[in-house]
């Protein structure tokens, strides 16, 4: 659902250092120039600032309220990736 929840695991931080880890993580990824696609899915809109600071852009981030919403996210995502060609 997206949303970071640390307590359920045990762990000690809050949720916004969890936040702040994960977008730590994207920030790493994204140095490193690997594509990051997020989706939420049926999560409060709360959650949506973060995944979409982690999404390479704008355009990589998907909300999805619904089933359908999700599906249709997928197949964005996989369109694009059907775009992308690996060069040396």
């Amino acid at each position: 659902d997206g949303e970071n929840t640390p307590w359920l695991s045990g762990d000690s931080e809050s949720v916004s250092e969890t936040n702040d880890l994960l977008l730590d993580v994207c920030s790493a990824m994204k140095a490193e120039n690997i594509t990051i696609f997020t989706i939420t899915f049926q999560a409060p809109s709360s959650v949506d600032p973060v995944f979409s600071s982690c999404a390479s852009s704008a355009a990589n981030h998907f909300t999805s309220p619904t089933a359908a919403d999700l599906d249709a996210a997928f197949e964005a995502i996989a369109t694009q990736l059907s775009n992308l060609r690996i060069a040396e």
